[in-house]
């Protein structure tokens, strides 16, 4: 799962150059096989456009981290695309849940704009599958769901009861003593994505984990049984539909807070103010109605000029002005929310929640 510290770390290694690989991928066989192909070209072309631009040493070291990352990517688990991200000091990939157009870009910064999207645009979560013996942490982007391996997970419970084993006070006690110890280490991954929480386990094990919990505030659906053998696969979908209910509550409670920030004076509504006060730093929380877009591009004197849908294509149009102030407002720590069709109707369905 993409961090907001990954984009951040990504902004802060800035040398020329840096090189950005992207590339569409497939999640199944046999398509999946036309992925390495489409790396190796691309990596090709890098490495020509490197030795071109550069003297033999300089680029032999960043054609070699580029080919060692390729190396270590299994693409029997790709996603829907691919970016790699190498310069002198800094190097990594991640899996991007949106398709992407393949391509090399050499600058003196990354090109993020794939993150951004991912960041913005996805639907991300945590879950947390407990049962007295084992708890097991799941990263969540819509219905799929990656087990997580940070901070000692998964946990087996290891606190063993001195005391008589039919002892019911005891045992609680044992299960809240190990519940408090998942719930440190769970407490250290949240301080890096403060994602919403969704709790598995029997109704009395998330009473007690409840009880010892730093985080309550941020759990948004609790849902009863045992599913700590179920596979990650299974378990996404299994649980997505209630998952997603609780997700559109919690984004719908942003409409409360733009009705209160209008009555704040603290808001924008026409997209052109949008623009401005995300270039101004002044964007606190961009709302956007899920598959709204505005073609448009941005002229001499760096304003906004919309266009229709019957606009001529040329290269300084961009598809979705809306990603462009999402970035924005992402590079100056705004938050960016996508919400359910119909939410924003009496704002033309995009409208900010302003600092100041």
């Amino acid at each position: 799962m993409i961090k907001i510290s990954d984009f951040d770390n990504l902004l802060n290694k800035n040398s020329y150059p840096s090189v950005s690989i992207l590339l569409p991928t497939h999640t199944t066989a046999p398509d999946n096989l036309q992925d390495p192909i489409l790396l190796k070209n691309l990596i090709s072309e890098a490495e020509t456009r490197l030795n071109a631009e550069f003297n033999k040493k300089d680029s032999e070291v960043l054609i070699h981290q580029i080919k060692e990352i390729a190396k270590s990517i299994n693409h029997t688990y790709n996603s829907e695309a691919l970016a790699i991200y190498v310069n002198k000091e800094y190097s990594t990939f991640y899996k991007l849940p949106f398709k992407t157009e393949p391509r090399v870009i050499i600058d003196s910064t990354f090109a993020t704009r794939d993150l951004i999207k991912t960041l913005n645009r996805g639907i991300s979560y945590y879950v947390l599958s407990l049962s007295n013996n084992e708890a097991k942490l799941y990263e969540g982007f819509r219905d799929s769901l990656t087990e997580s391996i940070e901070e000692g997970f998964p946990f087996t419970n290891e606190i063993k009861n001195n005391n008589n084993p039919s002892d019911s006070f005891s045992i609680d006690n044992q299960t809240r003593e190990f519940f408090n110890k998942v719930d440190k280490a769970f407490s250290i991954i949240y301080k890096n994505h403060n994602l919403p929480l969704v709790l598995l386990s029997a109704e009395r094990n998330i009473a007690f984990y409840k009880e010892i919990a730093d985080h309550n505030h941020n759990i948004i659906a609790e849902i009863h049984g045992n599913f700590i053998n179920e596979s990650a696969h299974d378990l996404g979908k299994k649980i997505w539909q209630e998952v997603s209910d609780a997700l559109n509550v919690q984004r719908l409670k942003w409409v409360d807070a733009l009705a209160q920030a209008v009555n704040a004076n603290k808001f924008a509504q026409d997209i052109n103010e949008i623009y401005k006060a995300a270039k101004e730093g002044r964007a606190e929380v961009l709302l956007v109605e899920e598959g709204f877009s505005i073609p448009g591009k941005i002229d001499d004197n760096n304003n906004l000029v919309v266009l229709d849908s019957n606009h001529q294509k040329d290269a300084n149009v961009i598809d979705d002005i809306i990603d462009e102030i999402a970035e924005i407002v992402t590079i100056h720590k705004g938050k960016v929310v996508f919400l359910p069709p119909n939410s924003l109707e009496k704002y033309n369905k995009v409208a900010l929640i302003t600092r100041y």
